[in-house]
């Protein structure tokens, strides 16, 4: 029966008579006669889970003491400071673990009071109520007037605030997402505002960083034995600097938390590296990214030396001269491009991969990699889109090189994790395949595979960890046959090998086939190129598998062997319910992100914007 609730409560939304929550709700619980028959006569159940989630959503959404945004992003560095005080071991590891549950339990709370039907960012969070609005038309000693563009009928009207009560006058205009042109800021902006704010695209990847940082202190639970309070530190404040990212909304202090995150990752790899040139890859990591967000930085001072600001709400409706979008597309484009990475920067990921420790490697892979991905669809497609269509043949050439070619590159690898980084080159490039293709299925889906990506990689890079944490080696040679000694772990790998080729009822194969489909629309030939990922994928992917785990047992090199421990195979259940869960009902997740994919083709397809439009009014 809940199959049948859920599609008739979509079809309800989908309703001409529809135009809020509220509404949906009345109808859906107590019927319409201008609907046949009670068609939303749904029974006991379907009425307890609308009104848990009416519940839900207006007394603990709506109605908090606090910005559950704001604190979940406080929480881990309350975290890192009670540590400094902390001496005992286990006390530091449970007080990390602890703060990253809670962070989890508050972005979930996020997702639960999340509307998946409002265009404007919500729970809007301004450090500093000194943030200059746009559009100051008259101001006097009494009141304050506010000139208000509606972004849908182009109309305008005057709005009156008090000036005694400057901080009403900011909550209106964050509330009501009010969009003016560059050029009626009269009022210049001073500097950058600490402006946080989520739509669904950021939501899900917020999502992503709190769900799997917990594995990430598990994974190495009496593991790390050298300056652990240090290392436990850094992973909460790298967790914090995530959560800003994907949440702030000036162009400047993205970039400033975007290079932030370079310094805990270099520490983590060059301390806790696990061999002799960990320093090396320390180094090429940092200076690959440095190099690149470099050139970023210097298209956003170019920006603001242009407008004079670099909020994202004023970019957003500001119409770049064709040469500046030129510019400015190639300076985000070289910052993002290494992050993802694409070819041919795609050097240092190996390298980086190979000689981190397993949580650095689950987060590299589950989060950082992803922020090349976020960058694209945040900044560079809504911003440059002219010059993203001018681009594009650049964009598909680099791309369906890097697939086809770290896909032939897997074949001749010899380290275990150097496999499954390069096999992340290869669907990290297919991601930016589907994101510029700029059509709808492709880029729900772009990052749809983004979240799946990060939760397969990451296990494959946690089970790797537990092999390697037994037998001090990843050398694939050294190992064969295991699942004659490992049935456990045998099958966990098995799973997520075949996830990661895109196996249908798993997350993975949604994504990739969207995608492809997507493409497909676009151009036909890039489609078929870009298909050879399926093909070359499962070529690689039962090669490594059957290579690891079958054949004859290599008792000259495996003397001592035990199977997954009960804590290593219960980290993995998570993982593999998320798999088949976003391989079963992925609409799951593309409800949550639709409105943010259609406010990023409303940039540059007029049909886009036209099918906006009509949904929004209907």
């Amino acid at each position: 029966m809940l199959p049948d609730y859920i599609a008739s409560f979509y079809n309800c939304l989908r309703s001409p008579y529809v135009n809020d929550f509220e509404q949906i709700l009345i109808i859906y619980l107590e019927g319409d006669p201008q609907f046949e028959n009670g068609f939303f006569n749904l029974g006991f159940f379907g009425k307890l889970l609308i009104n848990s989630c009416l519940f839900f959503q207006e007394y603990i959404g709506a109605y908090l003491p606090f910005n559950v945004l704001f604190l979940s992003i406080l929480v881990p560095i309350v975290g890192a400071f009670l540590i400094l005080f902390v001496r005992d071991v286990n006390k530091l590891q449970y007080i990390a673990l602890v703060t990253s549950i809670v962070v989890f339990i508050l972005t979930l709370l996020l997702w639960i009071s999340f509307d998946p039907f409002q265009i404007a960012f919500q729970f809007i969070f301004p450090l500093k109520l000194s943030y200059l609005v746009e559009g100051i038309v008259e101001t006097t000693s009494m009141t304050c007037e506010l000139c208000e563009k509606d972004p849908l009928t182009g109309k305008s009207k005057i709005v009156q605030f008090d000036m005694a009560d400057l901080y009403e006058s900011v909550n209106y205009v964050l509330d009501h997402h009010i969009w003016t042109t560059a050029s009626s800021i009269v009022t210049p902006y001073m500097d950058p505002s600490f402006l946080l704010g989520l739509d669904g695209m950021s939501l899900v990847f917020i999502m992503l960083t709190s769900f799997l940082f917990p594995f990430c202190f598990l994974t190495n639970w009496n593991v790390i034995r050298i300056n652990i309070k240090e290392y436990l530190i850094f992973f909460l404040l790298l967790e914090s600097l995530l959560l800003v990212i994907f949440s702030v909304l000036d162009l400047t202090l993205f970039y400033i938390f975007f290079e932030s995150v370079l310094i805990p990752m270099f520490i983590f790899i060059g301390v806790w590296g696990s061999r002799e040139r960990k320093i090396y890859a320390a180094y090429l990591l940092f200076l690959y990214t440095l190099l690149g967000s470099l050139i970023m930085l210097s298209g956003i001072i170019f920006i603001y030396y242009l407008y004079s600001f670099t909020d994202f709400y004023a970019l957003l409706s500001t119409d770049f001269l064709y040469s500046i979008q030129l510019i400015g597309w190639v300076t985000f484009f070289a910052s993002f491009a290494v992050k993802i990475p694409m070819f041919p920067f795609h050097i240092w990921l190996p390298e980086a991969h190979v000689e981190a420790p397993t949580a650095g490697s689950i987060l590299l892979a589950g989060i950082l990699l992803k922020l090349g991905g976020y960058g694209f669809l945040r900044f560079t497609l809504p911003l440059f889109f002219i010059a993203t269509e001018f681009f594009l043949p650049l964009v598909y050439t680099l791309t369906l090189i890097a697939i086809i070619y770290t896909s032939l590159t897997i074949l001749r690898q010899t380290d275990i994790k150097r496999i499954i980084a390069y096999s992340s080159v290869a669907h990290m490039n297919l991601i930016v395949l589907g994101i510029f293709s700029m059509n709808l299925p492709a880029i729900e889906s772009s990052v749809f595979l983004m979240l799946s990506h990060g939760v397969i990689s990451g296990g494959l890079f946690l089970a790797i960890g537990c092999l390697y944490a037994e037998h001090k080696t990843r050398i694939l040679k050294y190992f064969s046959g295991l699942v004659q000694i490992k049935p456990l772990f045998s099958f966990i790998f098995l799973i997520l090998t075949l996830a990661n080729m895109g196996l249908p009822g798993t997350s993975s194969f949604v994504g990739e086939f969207l995608i492809l489909l997507g493409i497909f629309y676009q151009n036909m030939w890039v489609s078929l190129l870009a298909g050879t990922t399926v093909i070359l994928g499962a070529c690689y992917s039962l090669w490594f598998c059957n290579r690891l785990l079958f054949g004859n047992l290599l008792l000259s090199n495996i003397q001592f062997f035990t199977d997954l421990s009960r804590k290593d195979f219960h980290l993995f259940i998570p993982l593999i319910i998320f798999i088949l869960l976003g391989g079963i009902f992925p609409d799951i997740f593309f409800e949550t992100i639709h409105s943010s994919i259609m406010l990023i083709l409303s940039s540059f397809t007029e049909d886009a914007t036209s099918y906006f439009l009509l949904q929004i009014i209907d």
